[in-house]
């Protein structure tokens, strides 16, 4: 599902810099900005998933931060997320009671079996809600990120780290 996912990745010279120069305090102040903007994504990226029928699409997003805390990846885990995000060819998709279109078939009031038969035939309309948490969220975690390599820097030059 690589096509379906937010990553934050700090990688900038100065950063580099601050990394030789300070290592232990640049690793913790830069970990907790990649915790700080994973959230931050993860709680937008919810937002624009709605809460359709079930609510699964919303809560499978997570997000996982590298043992550094240096990157970090925000993605849905539900099976269909691709299918909400780009939509879908014709496919054949269970309706078999306990699966998620069983669930939000159910839940809407529809037979799953019919609306099984509609995928089948016409695919289902993309619902993106990933490219539009990216477009949104980039300048604000890159503005976030400047700014607070910005304080460090200041901080180290000032003597308060």
């Amino acid at each position: 599902m690589d096509a379906v996912q937010f990553n934050i990745k700090i990688d900038q010279q100065q950063v580099a810099d601050l990394f030789r120069r300070a290592p232990a305090a640049a690793v913790a102040r830069f970990s907790k900005m990649t915790l700080r903007n994973a959230i931050r994504i993860q709680r937008e990226m919810r937002e624009r998933a709605g809460v359709g029928v079930t609510g699964d699409l919303r809560r499978s997003v997570t997000y996982t931060i590298d043992t550094h805390g240096l990157s970090a990846e925000i993605r849905p885990t539900a099976s269909y997320a691709e299918a909400v995000e780009w939509g879908s060819p014709p496919r054949h998709v269970s309706a078999a009671p306990g699966t998620p279109l069983a669930r939000w078939a159910d839940q809407k009031g529809l037979n799953p079996y019919a609306v099984q038969a509609s995928i089948a035939a016409k695919g289902t309309v993309a619902h993106p809600f990933i490219r539009p948490t990216y477009d949104a969220m980039r300048p604000v975690v890159e503005r976030d990120m400047a700014d607070d390599v910005a304080a460090f820097v200041r901080e180290m030059n000032n003597g308060r780290v």
